[in-house]
């Protein structure tokens, strides 16, 4: 996909928030900008933000890999995370997630679940988002 000039123009305006050296900083707001193009990143976004930052494919890769709330694949119009960190698990996170993966339980138009590291709240019982 070739992004239009303005994505383009908007990544500019990203960039520029950031003092002269430290345009790399812009990387995070850029990822979600292609995100929102295609609903995920694609490899055409990985190397949009990388030349707009001069920076190598692989370098964005392991930024947009590392973090759960990049999705590298198409998702449904929903997409259930379900906290399976060892508290959530000992409370019934990991047979949510099972559930929850394996369709029965999962509406129409929604995405294979996934695992975040941690949710908000999910310190007393089983976390889903």
């Amino acid at each position: 996909m070739t992004f239009s000039a303005e994505t383009r123009e908007r990544a500019q305006e990203i960039i520029a928030r950031y003092p002269a050296g430290r345009e790399r900083s812009a990387l995070l707001p850029l990822l979600h900008l292609v995100q929102s193009e295609d609903g995920y990143v694609t490899p055409q976004g990985v190397a949009f933000c990388a030349e707009a930052l001069g920076i190598t494919k692989a370098e964005v890769g392991a930024v947009a890999t590392f973090y759960t709330m990049y999705k590298r694949r198409p998702t449904g119009d929903w997409l259930v995370s379900v906290c399976t960190n060892t508290v959530c698990g000992v409370q019934g996170g990991d047979k949510i997630y099972e559930a929850s993966a394996s369709g029965t339980t999962r509406p129409p138009g929604t995405s294979p679940s996934s695992t975040p590291n941690a949710l908000p709240r999910a310190t007393m019982r089983p976390s889903s988002r």
